[in-house]
């Protein structure tokens, strides 16, 4: 069996409580009352002897100077049996005066295996109960019963028949013990508590079972539950039971609640039947909310029993300053393949209790959508163990080359246990990594543009997306009607920095430049007009650059030369911009031309139109989509 925590420091609180409740002695011969006291003396609950046997003295010496004409008997159970007495349950002493059973607590062991409760309680049933007496049997135990003879059904029926109200004191946070001790209360008009309670705060545990069972044996009242915790800030409810000295319900009289000292003291609540008057049952409840902050209230209720005596019970009530729950928001960056994971923080805002920390997480769709922007979970369980505050919760992102916007999704916090619920949503960000918008580039050395469409030397045709090319020719001629032009060294290149815009992210050197250029061209038509061209080159550029309002954006360059030009053999100014107009008006020349709109520039170093043609040396195109600058 299980070694309880050490209680040590309560055995010299014992003999000095100070027990709250009040029975008035009758005018004519005090109420008969017999009290038993099983307790378990197996090994597990071994630490808390000491405090049992003091809590026990004080709480029978408060019995014997109540008016109750009281005798007291010890049971104990469970202690291996053999020279200690039988393991089923064993006297150690009879119903008899106060003395000897205080004597008789000392002779408690803690030695044993089994703990047969159900058995113990059919022992205390053959003790010598007097046939007026009306009874209280108390269980003190830290284990569901088990190894019996006898059953729950045996167990309550020996009480009946002893006309005995039953109190239990074991761990109520037992799902079987629960199941086993609660029906003996109800079934015989007592109450149960904790024996955490008992250990750690008697005072309130002790004095409620004095309320209890005097009020079991002369009639008066009770409250339950005796003892309780809450959050700060929630409603609790405690319920006054009234009977008679015949163990019969009181109806219809008035009963005050105060709430007498603590966090709370003096707080106004609520009744049920709403005039704090008991009802049929003999029974009124008391609501209030705790907000006072953390600590311990004490609740009297008191009432005014037919000889004129007031007669009050107390119960103990504490607040604790709850655990709350939260979940952060998280962004990551989405990847370009694979699984990256999102990790949340879930936190709580003070160390998880003994009994650890849970909740459920799940996720949940907002512009992102699972599966293919992240992997759904549902009801995903998050445990926190004693003093944990903070756990991760991790959601896998899928990494694609998709330029998209930005998304979001949702975590979801629900059914928490020793906890409340404070920030339960989460919200994902998943920070498109994908460039905004791609480089284009095109080089054309020479172009030829009429009754013949000709481009014998071009980088990079298609334009878009931009990408590394190199073109040269040695020579290349074009007749389109009667024009005719020849051209020798024709070069064309397009670049691109970096090479492969994903997954690089964007830089102020990212660029896209188109280089286009011949040594020579010679345009003629008709014998009419001779326009001849050297060391002609274009270049067009478009780069990232640092914006005024922060990050990157593309920004345009662009230049040409030309080494020299004629047109019928007179020289002309190579640095010359605007329109000349050719002889015999056949046709015009533009140096040096750039065309720039909002995504592109153009730079032609020699526009040529002759007899309706166009003749383009050197002519170098960047432009971009979107903004491959950003993210």
């Amino acid at each position: 069996m299980r070694k309880r925590r050490s209680v040590a420091a309560l055995a010299a609180i014992g003999a000095t409580i100070a027990l709250q409740f009040s029975v008035v002695p009758p005018a004519a011969a005090a109420t008969e009352g017999d009290l038993v006291f099983i307790v378990d003396e197996s090994g597990s609950l071994g630490d808390e002897q000491a405090a049992v046997r003091n809590n026990l003295t004080s709480l029978t010496n408060q019995i014997n100077m109540s008016g109750i004409d009281a005798r007291y008997g010890l049971v104990g159970y469970g202690n291996g049996g053999g020279a200690h007495g039988a393991n089923s349950g064993h006297t150690h002493a009879n119903l008899g005066p106060l003395a000897a059973f205080q004597t008789a607590l000392n002779d408690l062991v803690v030695t044993g295996g089994v703990e047969p409760a159900f058995d113990a309680i059919v022992h205390a049933g053959g003790l010598n109960y007097r046939p007026n007496a009306k009874a209280c049997v108390v269980l003190i135990t830290d284990e569901p019963s088990n190894g019996d003879v006898n059953n729950q059904a045996g167990a309550l029926a020996s009480l009946t028949a002893d006309n005995a109200t039953f109190f239990g004191i074991y761990d109520t946070g037992s799902a079987t013990s629960n199941a086993q001790f609660n029906p003996l209360a109800s079934g015989t008009g007592g109450q149960n508590f904790s024996l955490a309670a008992f250990t750690t705060d008697p005072a309130a545990v002790l004095s409620a079972l004095g309320s209890a069972c005097a009020a079991a044996i002369t009639g008066g009242i009770s409250l339950s539950p005796a003892t309780a915790t809450n959050d700060v800030g929630t409603p609790h409810t405690v319920t006054a039971s009234l009977i008679d000295a015949n163990n019969n319900p009181i109806s219809g009289a008035p009963v005050t609640f105060t709430v007498t000292s603590g966090p709370n003291a003096g707080a106004s609540g609520t009744c049920v039947p709403a005039a704090c008057t008991s009802n049929a049952a003999g029974q009124v409840s008391f609501t209030y909310t705790g907000n006072g902050g953390a600590g311990t209230d004490t609740i009297t209720a008191c009432f005014v029993d037919a000889s004129g005596a007031q007669r009050c019970a107390t119960a103990s009530k504490t607040w604790v300053v709850p655990i709350m729950v939260s979940v952060n928001d998280v962004v990551v960056n989405e990847g370009d393949a694979g699984l990256t994971p999102a990790t949340f923080t879930v936190s709580l805002s003070q160390p998880a209790p003994p009994a650890g920390v849970t909740v459920l997480a799940s996720t949940a769709n907002g512009s992102a959508t699972a599966p293919s922007d992240y992997l759904a979970q549902t009801n995903t369980p998050i445990s926190f163990a004693a003093g944990q505050t903070s756990a991760p919760f991790a959601v896998q992102v899928v990494g694609d080359l998709v330029n998209e916007p930005d998304e979001t999704f949702l975590v979801n916090l629900s059914s928490p246990t020793n906890a409340t619920i404070a920030d339960g949503q989460g919200v994902g960000t998943i920070i498109d990594d994908e460039r905004d918008g791609a480089f284009s580039c095109r080089a054309s050395a020479l172009r030829v543009t009429g009754l013949v469409n000709a481009e014998p030397t071009v980088a990079n045709p298609p334009n878009s997306p931009c990408a590394d090319d190199a073109k040269t020719q040695v020579s290349a001629t074009v007749t389109s009607g009667s024009v005719n032009v020849t051209s020798r060294t024709l070069n064309a290149s397009t670049d691109q920095t970096p090479n492969l815009l994903e997954p690089t992210p964007p830089a102020a050197t990212d660029n896209a430049v188109a280089t286009a250029s011949l040594e020579r061209a010679t345009a003629t038509a008709l014998s009419l007009v001779n326009i001849s061209a050297t060391g002609v080159q274009a270049q067009a550029r478009v780069q990232c650059t640092a914006a005024a309002g922060g990050g990157l954006v593309p920004a345009f360059t662009s230049s040409s030369t030309i080494a020299s030009l004629t047109i019928n053999g007179i020289p002309l100014n190579p640095n010359a911009t605007g329109v000349i107009n050719l002889p015999a008006g056949l046709g015009t020349i533009e140096l040096n031309q750039t065309t720039t709109t909002a995504t592109s520039v153009t730079r032609r170093a020699v526009r040529i139109m002759l007899l309706g043609q166009e003749i383009v040396l050197g002519e170098a195109r960047a432009n971009f989509s979107g903004n491959p600058c950003d993210q």
